[in-house]
């Protein structure tokens, strides 16, 4: 039987994949082709901004989530300020790097 912590891990990582999974995608599947179209700025918007919501919005949601459940299950909050433990610095840097991603995200979609 799955038990949740399993369950959060794997929508972890699937959330993961499909965010990394689509960039990928975009840049070496779908950009050149567009390339050679001769409406591609449009084309260029519309896929960014469909994208930006489903690749981007809701995987990164997903991401922060299932991560804050993890933390729970791996390391509870409780020692979440223990700078002593080399997971936890690690936890912090990577929470540094993904709030960095959301940032950037957020701030492109604005502008």
């Amino acid at each position: 039987m799955l038990t949740f912590k399993e369950l959060a891990l794997f929508l972890h990582v699937l959330f993961a994949c499909i965010w990394v999974g689509g960039m990928l995608a975009l840049v070496f599947v779908v950009a050149p082709v567009l390339r050679g179209l001769i409406n591609r700025e449009e084309l260029f918007l519309t896929l960014g901004r469909r994208l930006s919501f489903y690749g981007t919005f809701l995987s990164l949601g997903g991401l922060l989530i299932t991560g804050l459940i993890n933390i729970h299950y791996l390391l509870g909050f409780s020692q979440l300020f223990d700078l002593s433990n080399p997971y936890t610095k690690t936890l912090w840097n990577k929470l540094f790097a993904f709030f960095c991603v959301v940032g950037v995200s957020l701030t492109q979609r604005m502008f």
